[in-house]
């Protein structure tokens, strides 16, 4: 990623084939008149305990989304469902979790497939007659990297009985 305000290139690596300061040297090889240095090495992050456990678990093709609807009541969770179930296929979304409490409602879905915003614009033209609050993205997990694990590399307790996810039942593999 890059953040022109700031002058910063995020450069997503695998540090077992290539290191980030031979990153930055190819950066700066490609655009002398802009020389990169790195600022914060992925090869420090990985001695982290909990990194190198994260890496261990396989990476999805699904990320997790957060939409905001100020005013989000029981009554609109039917219509959020019969929405999505109506507009997507299981590969785009796999599943919607809404949280009246919070006001949000977490979608997992394929970024390569259909983004946050696709999503939210959908809910914007699919119900024109106030049916529903406004959404807003409130987290693109495409941008923040929210990746989910593989469901194969879910310890088998964690997941319903080998069932697959559904747009319509409970969220169960939250980890706080």
């Amino acid at each position: 990623g890059v953040n022109v305000s700031e002058g910063v290139i995020y450069v997503d690596h695998d540090i077992h084939k290539v290191s980030s300061q031979q990153c930055a040297d190819h950066l700066t090889k490609m655009q002398p008149q802009f020389p990169c240095t790195v600022a914060v090495a992925a090869e420090r992050a990985a001695g982290d305990k909990l990194a190198a456990a994260l890496d261990q678990i396989g990476r999805s093709r699904y990320v997790e989304s957060t939409l905001f609807f100020d005013g989000l009541q029981v009554y609109h969770v039917p219509h959020i469902e019969t929405a999505v179930a109506r507009n997507f296929i299981r590969a785009q979304v796999r599943a919607v979790y809404p949280s009246v409490p919070s006001e949000t409602v977490k979608v997992e879905h394929d970024p390569k497939l259909v983004s946050v915003q696709n999503i939210c614009d959908m809910f914007q033209n699919y119900y024109t007659h106030g049916e529903l609050p406004t959404p807003q993205i409130h987290i693109d997990g495409a941008d923040a990297n929210l990746y989910l694990p593989l469901q194969e590399d879910y310890p088998e307790n964690k997941v319903s009985h080998g069932e697959e996810p559904s747009l319509l039942k409970i969220h169960a593999n939250v980890w706080l």
